[in-house]
C-alpha cells in the first residue's frame, strides 16, 4: 500500500498493476497514530486525492466502516470515487474501528453490513468502481462465521471478499477452498497474524488479489531509523549504496518535465 504520494510513484515504477491507500498507513505516516479510528473520511479522501492523481495505475482505497450508517456510506463512496478511487474496501467492524491485526475488535450484524454494501453499490456513478467487503468476524466469532458472512456479503453485491487475519496456513487454505467461487483478497502484514505465503502459492489456492498494507511503511521506518542512527553516531552523511541519490529522486518526481514546462 502507498502511505504517501512518493510511495505510490515507487510502486508504479516497480511494475505493480495497482496499489492501495490504507487507513493504517495514512494514520501512522501523516498523524503518528495507530489505526484505531482516529482518522475519518476527510483524511482518507484528502490522501486519495493527493496520491491517486499522480499515478496511472488504479488506487484501491480503504474506507474503514464507511464512517457511519447507510447514508454516510453513500457519501463516503461518492467522495472517494470523486477523489480517484478505483476500488473501495468497507468492513464490518463497529466504529471506532481498529487495525485488523490488533485485538479487541467488535463487528456489526450481517444485516447492517449488507445494508452498507447495497448502499455503496447504489451510490457509485462509475459501474467500474469495485466495492469490496471485509469481515473481521474471524477474530470475534470464528472461521465458520467469517465464511458465512463472506458468502452473505457477496450475495449482497460485494464484488470481492476479504476475510481479515487468518491465523495459520490451514485457515488460509480453508478460506480459499470454501469460497472458491468468490473473488478473494488476502492481506499480508510482516509480523501480523497471518502467515506470509508466496504469491504463486496463494494464486494456486484461488486468491485473486494480495495486499501488502504495511510493507512500504515498515521498510521506510526501518531504513530511516538506521540512517539516522548512523548520522547521529558519525556526525556526517555521505553518498553510499544504502541511500537513493538525489538525481534518482528527481527522476522519480519527474523533475525534467517540470523544468520543461
Amino acid at each position: 500500500m502507498a502511505h504517501d504520494a512518493l510511495t505510490a510513484l515507487l510502486i508504479e515504477q516497480a511494475g505493480f498493476s495497482c496499489f492501495a491507500i490504507g487507513g493504517f498507513g495514512i494514520s501512522a505516516s501523516s498523524y503518528g497514530l495507530l489505526d484505531l479510528g482516529y482518522i475519518g473520511l476527510k483524511e482518507i479522501a484528502n490522501a486519495t486525492n493527493r496520491i491517486a492523481s499522480l499515478t496511472s495505475i488504479p488506487a484501491l482505497v480503504d474506507a474503514d466502516t464507511g464512517y457511519g450508517n447507510e447514508s454516510q456510506v453513500k457519501k463516503t463512496v461518492k467522495t472517494l470515487e470523486k477523489a480517484g478511487a478505483a476500488a473501495i474496501f468497507i468492513e464490518d467492524q463497529v466504529w471506532p474501528k481498529r487495525c485488523g491485526h490488533l485485538s479487541g475488535k467488535k463487528v456489526i450484524s450481517v444485516k447492517k453490513m449488507q445494508g452498507k454494501i447495497k448502499a455503496a453499490i447504489s451510490a457509485r456513478k462509475n459501474k467500474d468502481l469495485i466495492i469490496m467487503a471485509r469481515t473481521d468476524s474471524l477474530a470475534t466469532d470464528g472461521l465458520e462465521e467469517a465464511l458465512n458472512r463472506a458468502r452473505q456479503y457477496y450475495q449482497a453485491g460485494a464484488e470481492m471478499i476479504f476475510i481479515e487475519a487468518p491465523k495459520n496456513l490451514k485457515q488460509v487454505k480453508t478460506i480459499a477452498s470454501e469460497l472458491k467461487d468468490i473473488p478473494l483478497l488476502i492481506n499480508l502484514i510482516e509480523g501480523g497474524k497471518t502467515p506470509l505465503v508466496g504469491q504463486k502459492t496463494l494464486q494456486e489456492m484461488g486468491y485473486n488479489l494480495i495486499a501488502y498494507p504495511l510493507t512500504s511503511l515498515l521498510a521506510s521506518a526501518q531504513n530511516v531509523t538506521k540512517t539516522l542512527e548512523k548520522l547521529k553516531a558519525k556526525g556526517i552523511s555521505k553518498p553510499n549504496a544504502n541511500l537513493m541519490q538525489f538525481d534518482k529522486l528527481k527522476e522519480i518526481l519527474k523533475q525534467p518535465k517540470h523544468y520543461e514546462s
